[in-house]
């Protein structure tokens, strides 16, 4: 069975995967859903997992993925969503988010579904959740969000 990331272990992936400093901490449950979203299965195909993220970590980390400058993460903050480069690139940053819902018993989880900038992924079933603010060093600060489902 999937479980939740500690913070530490987001904030582990994060450095590894950005080749950055990260800061992340906890923070309050947003009011309300953020729109950047990726939901996960277990092997046998049952959705497990979900990830929400605001436009701030979904700009920063795809620009910080791909060594894109920051001020043009920024221009997609400002705009209210992401152009079609940031969108395939935010796709890759919710692909190895997955990693941190793997269970102790190694059995996989995999990205199922994507909503980037939508708003179309169903929420409301979540049994438990982790919310954390996330700085990477050199671009914009945002919100991201794991969920059990």
């Amino acid at each position: 069975m999937a479980s939740l990331p500690t913070i530490s272990e987001v904030e582990q992936l994060l450095k590894t995967f950005f080749r950055r400093e990260i800061d992340v901490s906890t923070t309050a449950a947003p009011a309300v859903p953020l729109s950047y979203a990726g939901a996960y299965v277990s092997g046998d195909g049952s959705m497990v997992a979900a990830v929400r993220a605001d436009i701030g970590f979904a700009a920063s980390s795809s620009a910080a993925f791909a060594l894109i400058p920051a001020g043009v993460a920024k221009e997609n903050i400002q705009s209210g969503k992401l152009d079609e480069t940031f969108t395939e690139l935010y796709a890759e940053v919710l692909n190895v988010l997955s990693r941190l819902f793997a269970n102790r018993d190694n059995d996989r989880v995999t990205l199922s579904q994507k909503d980037i900038g939508q708003g179309t992924l169903a929420s409301g079933n979540e049994k438990q959740a982790l919310h954390i603010a996330v700085d990477v060093d050199g671009y914009a600060p945002g919100k991201l969000s794991f969920y059990l489902l």
